[in-house]
């Protein structure tokens, strides 16, 4: 049953990094089911009527402030530990000027959904007012931590946190104990649920501080199955040589998406006459390697341009056959999610949210280390046409019977209707 009470989701942007596309990939779902939803951001760069903002003065006090700035209270030789549009530390502020003014769109609906909040957009203070339903989709570590987006090796999340490593603090009670105080004392007592986008995030939810005691389920991201879909005729039987994918948005910009060396992993791949797509990548981004130049100018090595429209991003899946994912960390990959429902099989790390994606020998690989040489292995079995076809088969079944519009849809909605009858 369709609810007919009104959701606000709430999400720092609109468009631009992976939480805020599945955000309003959510919305536009539910709006299309007839739902009373609405989306409410700090930075709106769409004409979608059925997104909120405000003025331009919370772009621009978000930018010079640091009360409104992901380096609030940061120690100073950490105050620009920062990757192209990318924190990897951020604290939202206690209170805010805007308190007031959103208070007053939130007070409008029955149920906030929050997604990814950081950047300053919402105070604590805010948070701590709301006397509605909330349900808080996890789009990565931050809202379990006291800082940092990606926690790593360090568990200071399940505790206190304090003395982070990532900002290279030795206090007890530095930025982010604070910060990790803060917001548990912000969302006590509320009428809360928690949803991990990943088997994984929910797992470390269950174990942080702030919401150990919280109900936690857990619900993926929509794949437009329609958009993202294996070429029209497609013969899932191919031939031996294969195109390796490797890529994503701000690619090389990231740490975090690169675990393997690319150098010694393209040298792998071209000595066993694998073809090689690096997409998501100027031709001359200053990041790109001597080598990587070098197979460029040689007509070895592919480059294609980041490009965030969903059609054209189909079609650049379908210059590879296979493709690497080298991230380190992860909650749950969009880029995994489109390419899978593309019929590409994928082979990746056995790190957060992939093992709910790729299954180990049946629709790609999930690897334990860097070792090129297993990685070439598993290239070479899916080389054979017959290998390759029941892989692409599974990739593409696995996303349309429970990544599709109406899977995910369903669950949010039974979770909506449980939420709001208490």
């Amino acid at each position: 049953m369709i609810t007919e009470r009104s959701i606000l989701h709430v999400s720092t942007w609109d468009s631009g990094g992976g939480a805020a596309n599945a955000t309003r990939q959510l919305l536009q779902a539910q709006i299309d089911a007839g739902m009373n939803s609405r989306m409410f951001v700090g930075f709106k760069t769409t004409r979608d009527e059925h997104i909120l903002t405000q003025n331009l003065m919370f772009k621009t006090l978000s930018r010079i402030l640091p009360l409104y700035s992901q380096r609030k209270s940061l120690p100073f030789t950490s105050m620009f530990k920062r990757e192209f549009n990318n924190f990897i530390f951020s604290s939202n502020p206690k209170k805010s000027v805007f308190d007031n003014r959103q208070s007053k769109i939130f007070n409008q609906f029955d149920l906030i959904h929050l997604h990814w909040i950081s950047s300053g957009f919402i105070s604590n203070k805010l948070l701590s007012s709301l006397n509605k339903p909330i349900i808080w989709t996890l789009c990565d570590m931050w809202p379990i931590t006291g800082g940092c987006h990606y926690s790593g090796t360090c568990n200071g999340f399940k505790n206190e946190c304090g003395k982070c490593p990532l900002i290279k603090s030795k206090k007890i009670k530095d930025i982010s104990y604070q910060n990790l105080l803060r917001r548990k004392s912000a969302i006590e007592s509320k009428n809360l649920f928690v949803v991990g986008k990943s088997k994984w995030m929910s797992d470390q939810a269950s174990k942080s501080m702030i919401f150990r005691n919280a109900r936690i389920e857990t619900i993926g991201n929509i794949v437009n199955t329609s958009i993202f879909s294996p070429k029209i005729n497609q013969n899932f039987i191919k031939p031996a040589r294969k195109k390796i994918g490797v890529g994503g948005l701000n690619y090389l910009n990231l740490s975090r998406k690169n675990t393997i060396d690319l150098d010694l992993l393209f040298k792998e791949l071209h000595k066993n006459d694998f073809d090689i797509v690096l997409f998501g990548v100027d031709d001359n981004s200053k990041h790109l390697t001597s080598y990587m130049k070098d197979c460029i100018n040689r007509n070895i090595l592919k480059v294609i341009k980041e490009n965030r429209n969903p059609e054209v991003l189909n079609k650049i899946y379908h210059e590879f056959d296979v493709y690497i994912h080298t991230a380190k960390f992860e909650n749950l990959s969009n880029q995994i999610l489109e390419i899978l429902s593309s019929g590409i099989p994928v082979v990746a790390f056995n790190v957060g949210g992939n093992p709910d994606l790729v299954i180990n020998d049946w629709n790609g690989f999930l690897l334990k280390s860097t070792d090129l040489g297993n990685i070439i292995r598993i290239l070479k079995d899916l080389s054979n046409p017959l290998t390759y076809s029941r892989f692409s088969q599974n990739a593409r079944s696995h996303i349309i019977n429970n990544y599709s519009t109406d899977i995910i849809m369903n669950k949010y909605l039974e979770l909506y209707n449980e939420i709001l009858k208490k």
